[in-house]
């Protein structure tokens, strides 16, 4: 019986990945912590890093594409 729980407890733990986190590093070489690829312009998530919603912009550059993030007010 014990086992049984156990494997029950250990599956809701279990990561997800979805649950994984993204790190998203800003024009300005600072990191932002998400829990998604900013997909569109104009995107509000919350920085879990900075524990705030914040405007993500984007835009295609030689180097590849860089973020700009403004915090939602």
């Amino acid at each position: 019986m014990m086992k049984y729980i156990l494997l029950i407890c250990l599956s809701l733990v279990s990561c997800n990945e979805e649950d994984e986190a993204i790190i998203v590093t800003d024009k300005f070489n600072k990191e932002h912590k998400y829990n998604r690829i900013p997909e569109e312009n104009d995107n509000i998530l919350y920085c879990q890093l900075h524990y705030e919603w914040e405007t993500i912009k984007y835009y295609y550059t030689k180097e590849g594409i860089e973020y700009w993030m403004q915090i939602l007010k």
